[in-house]
């Protein structure tokens, strides 16, 4: 039932397993090009090996098509997850099915954990032989091509075994007949429970956010506000609570990273839960990128010329002096230490 058992694929591209995704027990397949939801699955998984409480459902199958792409060293990483799965899964209820295109291509240390083996047309002789044993020529047929789905599986001698194609009665089209029967499956399912399928979406990060999506905090006033989601199961909220977790906060990135945005935000958030005599709001924009200009650009003090004599140019006008800055802020200074009962206002 698709309360016990949930399916997940990992592919080298799309198509070649899209149909599973019409199953109430399986979500849609997932690619090695898709980073955000292959690190969301795998910590899925991985977290059933870690936590005996999060072993629901039952039992999980991983199906991967094409173990052998896992070799690329751009994907070290997650045949590293993947090999901890086919080594410890099997106690937390993880189930492992790989394809390749022939024993010979799988590293030897995950050969030891793939027992259970079916080898169909082999590409050469010798990764026959390492996949189910020594088969004779007549076992082979003579050496001639095998019919697709027949193969070997391991025996003494080594057993013939046709495969069944992914339908309940003879069609023209298997894919076509496999995604009606699945279909059905989950018409029963949402007919049973209400939902159209079990697991939980293995969803990607939106490249955008609407504001008015967020969270918002238990209580107005509150220093703890949403600026948007995180990259875990549900896609949580991402709290800034300056209460518990400390009065100040960084934000680092290049330009045209996000950064200003996120500072308005950030105002946009405090605004809408306190009022003016809750919380006060000073920006200090030093490149009037949030209200909305940006000044000329300008170099580094050292790439500006300098005047004849070898003498330092002077300073630039543009500039906002320090005392300025510092003169501006003294009065905001004051009220904030007159407030607290622990450091004594500075003179003025």
């Amino acid at each position: 039932a698709p309360d016990v058992l949930h399916l997940y694929a990992l592919t080298a591209q799309r198509g070649a397993l899209d149909g599973l995704s019409h199953l109430p027990h399986a979500e849609p397949p997932i690619t090695l090009g898709e980073p955000e939801r292959v690190r969301l699955l795998m910590r899925r998984l991985l977290a059933r090996l870690d936590d005996p409480h999060a072993r629901t459902p039952e039992h999980v199958v991983l199906l991967i098509d094409g173990f052998e792409m896992l070799r690329d060293p751009a994907y070290a990483g997650v045949y590293r997850e993947v090999e901890r799965l086919l080594s410890d899964g099997r106690a937390a209820g993880v189930y492992v099915v790989v394809s390749a295109s022939g024993i010979g291509s799988l590293p030897e240390r995950a050969r030891g954990w793939l027992m259970q083996r079916i080898a169909l047309q082999p590409t050469n002789p010798t990764d026959l032989t390492q996949t189910v044993g020594v088969v004779t020529l007549r076992a082979a047929q003579g050496g001639r091509v095998l019919p697709a789905g027949r193969g070997f599986v391991p025996d003494t001698p080594p057993r013939l075994c046709q495969v069944c194609l992914p339908c309940e009665f003879p069609a023209d089209d298997p894919l076509a007949a496999f995604a009606e029967l699945a279909d059905e499956m989950r018409a029963a399912y949402r007919a049973q429970t209400g939902r159209e399928h079990a697991p939980a979406p293995v969803r990607p990060l939106p490249a955008r956010l609407p504001f008015e999506t967020l969270a918002q905090p238990a209580a107005l006033g509150s220093l703890s506000i949403a600026l948007g989601v995180r990259d875990a199961d549900g896609q949580p909220p991402l709290w800034v609570d300056w209460a518990a977790h400390g009065a100040a906060v960084v934000i680092a990135g290049g330009a045209g990273s996000g950064k200003t945005n996120l500072l308005r935000a950030a105002v946009l958030a405090l605004a809408g839960q306190a009022t003016p005599d809750q919380v006060a709001i000073v920006l200090i924009d030093l490149t009037g990128a949030v209200a909305g200009a940006r000044p000329a650009a300008r170099g580094r003090p050292r790439d500006r010329p300098r005047p004849s004599g070898g003498l330092p140019a002077p300073p630039d006008p543009r500039a906002a002096p320090r005392g300025r800055l510092h003169r501006r802020l003294r009065p905001v200074q004051r009220r904030a230490d007159a407030r607290s009962p622990t450091r004594p206002a500075r003179p003025a």
